[in-house]
């Protein structure tokens, strides 16, 4: 059994002065007052990381389409594919993201097809194979509203063309599924199964939408196919947070880069503090490889500077990511029973950018310095370290 105290200790809910994390093994035992034994002593603990919504593994960096298994662009709805199998373990990213702070990700199919397929979420240590890196999988359906797959339908030749092609193929699928449930000789039918998932709310919806009006077409598909939904993206979310909160629909923002479509010209970094004015529970994203391995870090600085509270900044990638990714039993948080993953700073006025000085992942520290020098010239697992 390990202690380590810390003059201010996050537990991914609410900060706590002077507190003991008490583990054993890869799980943690508790957070005390105080510990009969030896105690190392740090300036903060907080949970670590978690990217909730991302394309590590499946999206390979520096690879272009060799490395790229984020979109099956063959079919206009694409349900039953799934990330496990187009996932790298050694892809550079997921490598990268640890000595980030960064211990599990949400990984998703991209955003080409109106339903895209199934997504987990993963520890981005210690695996060979992808199999050892899941903490849930199946967790939700992706599902894209807008220009991109409006772009795959012009770019293929086929639909969908507008937003109406996009919607329409979304409500023909689960039209479908009705017919699908109740003929007492159907076959087994793999897309109608992942969304047999969705109906029966096992899975959350996890929706692409960047403007207001395509966020509320997702709500509204939401409400009359029947299954519960996360909005991705959000980037026009700022301007019906209130519509969201009234609807209990959490978001997923991020990525921070620049306005790239004509759908982000309404882009502000300052959105989080809009949602959360408006009682709209939500989480970050670095997209990767969108962004680098450490753009939830570079979000994190950025919400905080745009005016979110430090602590709410460190929620929205802990306890409000693990809740919103339905995870919220084994991560984000310092609670008994939990996997013993979390990060250390060295000072209570520590920077996001800079990141944590120490990681523990899993109840075993990190030896970051090791583990920069074993990225760039051999996959290494958290055994090695």
């Amino acid at each position: 059994m390990k202690a380590i105290a810390a003059k201010l200790l996050f537990d991914g809910e609410r900060l706590h002065r002077d507190k003991v994390l008490v583990f054993e093994g890869e799980k943690i035992v508790g957070v005390e007052d105080r510990f009969d034994g030896d105690v190392e002593e740090v300036a903060v603990i907080t949970p670590g990381f978690i990217d909730a919504h991302a394309h590590f593994g499946i999206d390979e960096s520096g690879k272009g389409i060799k490395g790229d298994d984020t979109n099956e662009w063959s079919k206009e709805q694409t349900a039953s594919c799934r990330v496990i199998d187009g996932i790298n373990p050694d892809e550079q990213g997921l490598k990268e993201a640890l000595i980030y702070g960064i211990h599990a990700t949400a990984v998703f199919p991209g955003s080409a097809n109106s339903i895209g397929g199934v997504g987990g979420m993963f520890f981005t240590g210690g695996a060979r194979v992808v199999e050892d890196m899941i903490v849930k999988f199946p967790m939700g359906v992706k599902f894209a509203f807008g220009e991109n797959p409006k772009s795959t339908g012009l770019e293929t030749k086929r639909t969908p063309f507008t937003r109406m092609g996009v919607a329409d193929i979304i409500r023909r699928k689960f039209a479908e599924l009705e017919n699908w449930l109740t003929d007492e000789k159907r076959k087994r039918d793999l897309d109608m199964e992942v969304l047999k998932m969705l109906r029966e709310r096992r899975v959350k919806a996890r929706m692409h939408a960047h403007r207001a009006d395509d966020i509320a077409t997702a709500v509204r598909l939401a409400y009359e196919c029947g299954f519960d939904l996360v909005i991705e993206h959000g980037v026009e979310s700022w301007k019906i947070a209130d519509f969201l909160a009234e609807s209990g629909v959490p978001v997923v923002f991020g990525p921070y880069s620049s306005r790239v479509k004509v759908e982000l010209e309404a882009k502000r970094p300052d959105t989080p503090v809009f949602l959360k004015r408006a009682g709209v529970r939500f989480a970050l994203m670095s997209d990767y490889p969108v962004e680098p391995a450490d753009g939830l870090l570079i979000i994190m600085d950025v919400v905080e500077r745009e005016g979110l509270g430090r602590w709410d900044v460190v929620k929205a990638v802990t306890s409000d990511a693990a809740w919103i990714c339905d995870v919220a039993d084994q991560l984000g948080r310092l609670d008994k029973g939990y996997w013993a993953c979390f990060n250390v700073f060295e000072k209570e006025d520590f920077s996001f950018i800079k990141g944590p000085s120490r990681i523990f992942f899993k109840g075993k520290e990190i030896d970051i310095t090791k583990a920069k020098s074993y990225i760039w010239d051999r996959p290494f697992s958290v055994a090695e370290l």
